[in-house]
């Protein structure tokens, strides 16, 4: 390797070492100056919670950096099963309307409250009317409609930060194809007969 080779290797890795260490502390500086100017970690994920489960998808992948501010992070990092749960109200018109008002003669909810609350549904404690103990997962009211108006605005939010150098959080048609999948209880609910077949035998 000649050595002019040799000093354009080196400047192209120093080059790459710095690129990076702006990137991680322009992150670092743009969430300190939320927190510090404006509103609190708190109020920034009760805004993301309103804007609805693609939102607070995207802030589960990005509380997993390493990076943040400490006080953001342990906020945003309740977004994983933590989510403000919808209310018991809620849960029951959605019960009442999937289960053609016989809900009541199939199982009995033992907590009103939700035992996890994620971005896109939550569980309750409930007891079958042979006495086996389950849990209900309920869908957030209006989660569908809030997904297909906030996918366009978080595929736009991926390509900018890939213009800007930064490397995608995830694919982006993984992305959409998953979060729509969850909204499928049927088939999760398939996976999970099939897991329990196979364990039982």
């Amino acid at each position: 390797m000649s050595h002019i080779t040799q000093q354009c290797y080196k400047w192209w890795n120093i080059g790459i070492t710095i690129t990076f260490m702006i990137k991680d502390a322009l992150i670092w500086m743009f969430f300190t100056f939320l927190l510090k100017y404006s509103y609190s970690a708190k109020q920034y994920v009760s805004l993301i919670e309103k804007h609805g489960p693609v939102f607070i998808k995207v802030f589960q992948l990005i509380s997993q950096r390493e990076d943040l501010p400490k006080e953001f992070k342990a906020e945003i990092s309740r977004l994983q099963d933590n989510v403000t749960p919808h209310s018991w109200v809620c849960t029951k018109g959605y019960m009442e309307k999937e289960l053609t008002g016989k809900w009541r003669e199939l199982l009995e909810v033992t907590d009103k409250n939700a035992l996890a609350s994620g971005s896109i549904s939550q569980v309750h404690k409930a007891c079958m009317s042979d006495g086996r103990r389950v849990v209900v997962k309920v869908i957030h009211p209006n989660a569908k409609e809030q997904i297909e108006s906030s996918l366009f605005v978080v595929e736009l939010f991926f390509w900018t930060l890939t213009f800007f150098g930064f490397h995608r959080l995830v694919d982006s048609t993984s992305f959409q194809n998953d979060i729509r999948m969850q909204l499928e209880l049927d088939y999760e609910y398939r996976n999970l007969e099939l897991f329990r077949e196979h364990f039982e035998t």
